[in-house]
């Protein structure tokens, strides 16, 4: 089959766009890596297909990682308090229910950082009551352990409180 990119209309066009199904060449494809919205909490079904053309990945893709990347950002600022802390905790506001993050293989950090992602998902500042917790598991005599983490998503009143530094 000799396929002609459909936009810049080069001979060979190899790639075919996840989204509109259109060729193209590998000078007008856009690819989105695999784990770049490893943390979101209900990928688009665009983000498994990784190849994009031009103009989908301006426009279905291009303002999700947008909003993905800048939540990411706050994520990094979301103040952990973990459950070994037993002083006064002042909310402006707070989630109604614990949260999990069920268990992983990538260790603690990761649990911990999707835990703080999903907080500022929410549009939360602070997880407080955080427990990270390691399960061992077996596998044909090779022991790893999964991880998971917890806590409740608040948004702190910052004047009255400031929290331990997180580990």
């Amino acid at each position: 089959m000799n396929s002609s990119c459909e936009l810049c209309k080069a001979p060979k066009a190899p790639k075919t766009c996840g989204e509109c199904g259109i060729a193209i060449c590998k000078n007008c494809v856009r690819f989105l890596a695999n784990d770049h919205m490893r943390f979101h909490p209900d990928p688009p079904p665009w983000s498994q297909k990784g190849i994009f053309c031009v103009e989908c990945f301006e426009r279905d893709v291009a303002p999700e990682l947008e909003r993905y990347d800048e939540v990411a950002a706050r994520a990094e600022n979301v103040k952990v308090v973990f459950d070994t802390y037993h002083g006064f905790i002042p909310c402006l506001k707070k989630a109604k229910e614990t949260v999990r993050v069920e268990k992983n293989d990538l260790g603690k950090g990761i649990a911990l950082q999707r835990l703080k992602f999903l907080a500022a998902w929410q549009g939360f500042d602070a997880v407080i009551e955080t427990k990270v917790e390691a399960e061992k598991v077996r596998n044909h005599g090779w022991e790893t352990k999964s991880w998971s983490a917890s806590g409740i998503f608040v948004c702190l009143d910052h004047r009255r409180f400031r929290p331990p530094e997180s580990d």
